[in-house]
């Protein structure tokens, strides 16, 4: 689902009259909150850890370089976005 919201989010944006070579990201999130084990491995499964992965593989695929990171641990975050100037407030929970 990642990959479809990412693409249509580009395609948008370009719509709307942003080029591809300008554009930018900032990736927050990836905490592993959840404690669970899979029977299938017997190793934990890190849903926020996975999530990162294909946000940065999709944003690679898309040539979208990552300027601000905030990811993975075992905390959530609160993340506040000013579409306005495209600056983000992050504060560990």
């Amino acid at each position: 689902i990642g990959n479809i919201a990412t693409d249509r989010l580009i395609a948008k944006m370009r719509a709307l009259g942003s080029r591809r070579e300008d554009l930018t990201a900032k990736v927050f999130g990836g905490a592993n909150v959840l404690r669970g084990n899979n029977q299938a491995t017997g190793r934990a499964f890190h849903v926020g850890e996975r999530n990162v992965e294909v946000a940065m593989a999709l944003l690679e695929q898309a040539h979208i370089p990552v300027i601000a990171q905030d990811v993975l641990g075992a905390h959530g975050r609160k993340v506040v976005f000013h579409t306005g100037d495209g600056s983000v407030w992050v504060r560990r929970l």
